[in-house]
């Protein structure tokens, strides 16, 4: 979940409730939802909580507090284990809240894929994800998510950021869904980098 929907404590507290299959997730406070948390938890299975955008945590606003004494609270009560994922910002963050961070284990920094040591593995990236949407039947044939230029392609324009590979293939492949293609092709990855990756600054490398 992304903490860019859930801007107070009882907002997250409710989109936790609300993923793991409470049907009350609206009702009662943080603390209520909490506790419902403990017993939802182990019934539905879940392993580990994921929550993004922890870099939205920023900052000396009162919400912002509130928030990270939630994620102590959440933290220190053993509910299940979570992993706390943000851009490279989050850093400061972490330093400016140093009773979360000793509280939370060691960062793990995911570094973009390079072209000269990680050009297989973005490769079998590009190669998964594709498989994942003919299984979807988002599209019903390969295209150039499997070909050697395409890769490049993409890692030339996201940098290497897996996310930004996710986002920029979305876009391609709505552009493919409106026009009843059956696979991403050429002019859908150039739709997508005109229209998506260069406005929002995904530059070239």
């Amino acid at each position: 979940m992304s903490l860019l929907s859930c801007t107070s404590p009882k907002a997250l507290c409710q989109e936790i409730c609300r993923q793991l299959g409470d049907d009350n997730w609206q009702i009662g406070t943080a603390s209520d939802l909490i506790q419902r948390m403990r017993a939802f938890v182990p019934r539905a299975g879940v392993e580990m909580i994921i929550i993004d955008e922890i870099q939205e945590l920023k900052g000396r606003r009162t919400d912002r507090k509130d928030v990270t004494n939630l994620l102590k609270s959440l933290l220190n009560s053993g509910i299940t284990p979570l992993v706390l994922v943000g851009d490279e910002t989050s850093s400061d963050m972490f330093e400016d809240n140093i009773h979360l961070a000793n509280r939370a284990g060691s960062a793990l920094e995911l570094k973009p894929l390079t072209a000269a040591s990680d050009l297989g593995e973005f490769k079998g990236f590009c190669l998964g994800l594709e498989a994942e949407m003919l299984r979807l039947s988002l599209v019903r044939h390969t295209g150039l998510l499997s070909t050697g230029k395409g890769q490049r392609t993409l890692l030339e324009w996201s940098g290497g950021y897996i996310g930004r590979v996710c986002r920029i293939v979305a876009q391609a492949l709505e552009h493919a869904t409106l026009r009843c293609a059956t696979a991403v092709e050429k002019q859908d990855l150039d739709y997508a980098i005109q229209n998506f990756a260069i406005p929002n600054n995904y530059h070239s490398v």
